[in-house]
């Protein structure tokens, strides 16, 4: 009984995400949410293709440093039993659009989950931690950010997230 209030309370406050925009440096956010992760392989081949000062949005950096370690963290657990784990994270600009691409080489989604991957409690992850919250709440940033995400996976090979977020520019 309790851990369902604690669940239905989680989902409330994380229904409720409002940003403050400020300029923010998404290199900045990247190696702060990269930091942040404790699921490490030491195998580990990861590529980050963001240089500083490049890439802005007018975010909280707080809410997009969330985003990005959520993502970030189930590439890590997904590419956790591989001999040679790999994953990349890419910034790009696309017209109006900042685009992140967080892929790895991992074991996928599998495409009954992957329909669902953005819910709330979906998860292909057995174990106690892993409750299907952290992707509904970077859906939630996403959305707060008037931005879009989307997956592409295939099972035993990769998954690839992408995430479009206006560009934050000097005039804003």
């Amino acid at each position: 009984k309790d851990a369902l209030y604690n669940i239905t309370h989680l989902l409330h406050m994380l229904s409720n995400v409002e940003i403050v925009p400020q300029r923010i440096d998404l290199r900045t956010v990247i190696d702060a949410a990269v930091s942040k992760n404790t699921v490490h392989n030491k195998n580990l081949k990861l590529t980050i293709n963001c240089p500083q000062n490049v890439f802005f949005v007018g975010s909280d950096d707080i809410y997009m440093t969330d985003l990005v370690y959520n993502i970030y963290k189930n590439s890590c657990e997904a590419v956790e039993s591989l001999d040679n784990p790999s994953i990349s994270i890419t910034v790009n600009n696309e017209d109006e659009w900042n685009l992140i691409e967080i892929k790895d080489n991992g074991c996928g989604i599998p495409k009954d989950i992957k329909k669902q991957i953005f819910k709330p409690l979906v998860s292909n992850k057995q174990g106690s931690n892993n409750w299907g919250i952290g992707l509904y709440y970077a859906k939630k940033i996403v959305k707060s950010h008037n931005g879009h995400i989307f997956v592409e996976s295939k099972q035993n090979k990769y998954t690839k997230f992408e995430i479009y977020l206006p560009v934050h520019t000097e005039q804003e």
